[in-house]
């Protein structure tokens, strides 16, 4: 008789844990699983076909938001400017100073066309028409506007010119111009110093890199939160960067399942799924005489871990609607009161956010 009881109490034993495991698998999956429109397939400039919202709260370090920062820091640092050796080397006066070298060409004679033409080419295209003036000009004129073009070239020359501020600073040669000079000679004057003006200053890329680094590092971390129900991407947009992160964040774009989401799921099953076959192996082994009702149990209580985990979270409206009462009621209806109230409270389990 003993040895019957104690043959009767492993049965029990091992339907229970039959029981407890296939329980346990079936809501491992069914928690480890993500019913909530995340998808890992996802890319940027893909378009979404589902509404995405924050299941909780987080705050992230945005890397997108952070790129934008650093090139928006780079883009006020102006282009770093440094003397042109080039120019500055050659001194005050040259050969090719606008006074001197016209000059040359005067003082070689030769033929009148000749030095018309020369003369025409170290001008500026739209004064070449002066050059017949200035090779008919008087020695004593000449020296007067040769005077005379190189001040006002050695003033402007001495300011600091780059390549965007050479057409500014040409447009105020004709004001620096003596107004004791005749008009036709006032207009030599301008032309000779627009014909030989170059830039002083050019850019200089190395410190130009430089400082437009120095102020992309000292920009700080961006970080965005993203608070609870908080519409990620809806429904028909394309997806940009920043929907990426956000999906990362919460972990919404994972191609498959975790190993650490599985674990987590299965130590959150564990505890009720451990009570329930306690309880049973215990108190209601009468339960698993009939196999039907040990099934019926099972699959109740599986059905409510899915609908809760599909109805739930962030979705207050369908839980309005759908009954997700009505499996625990059947198990209290079907199989017993005190089962029911054991199943209840460890239903929560079986859904996160």
């Amino acid at each position: 008789m003993n040895a019957r009881v104690e043959l009767d109490r492993r049965t029990v034993l091992v339907r229970v844990l039959i029981l407890a495991v296939a329980l346990y698998l079936a809501l491992v999956a069914i928690v480890s699983l993500r019913f909530d429109g995340g998808d890992g397939a996802l890319r940027e400039g893909t378009v979404s076909q589902a509404t995405i919202k924050a299941p909780y709260r987080v705050t992230f370090g945005s890397q997108s938001r952070m790129r934008e920062a650093r090139l928006a820091a780079a883009a006020t640092i102006p282009d770093q400017l440094t003397v042109d050796e080039r120019i500055a080397g050659r001194g005050a006066r040259t050969p090719d100073d606008p006074p001197l070298d016209i000059s040359d060409a005067r003082a070689r004679g030769g033929s009148p066309d000749v030095s018309v033409v020369e003369t025409q080419r170290m001008l500026d295209p739209a004064a070449a028409d002066l050059a017949v003036d200035i090779v008919a000009m008087a020695s004593g004129e000449w020296l007067t506007v040769a005077a005379e073009t190189q001040r006002v070239f050695d003033v402007v020359a001495r300011g600091r010119i780059s390549a965007p501020q050479l057409e500014s600073t040409v447009a105020i040669v004709p004001g620096l111009v003596s107004p004791t000079l005749p008009e036709r000679h006032a207009r030599l004057v301008g032309a000779l110093v627009r014909a030989h003006l170059r830039p002083n200053y050019i850019r200089d890329p190395v410190a130009t890199e430089r400082a437009r680094r120095d102020a992309q590092d000292r920009v700080e971390p961006v970080r965005v939160t993203l608070e609870r129900g908080e519409t990620i991407i809806r429904d028909g947009t394309v997806v940009r960067t920043l929907d990426i992160e956000k999906l990362d964040a919460i972990g919404l774009r994972r191609d498959g399942i975790a190993w650490t989401d599985i674990a987590a799921s299965g130590l959150l099953v564990f505890p009720p799924v451990a009570g329930l076959a306690i309880y049973v192996y215990r108190l209601r082994g009468s339960l698993l005489d009939r196999p039907r009702r040990a099934v019926a149990l099972g699959v109740l209580i599986v059905a409510t871990a899915l609908v809760l985990r599909l109805v739930l979270p962030d979705r207050e409206t369908i839980a309005y609607i759908v009954p997700i009462g009505a499996p625990i009621l059947l198990i209290s209806i079907l199989l017993g009161f005190d089962l029911a109230l054991m199943v209840a409270p460890s239903s929560r389990s079986w859904w996160r956010p």
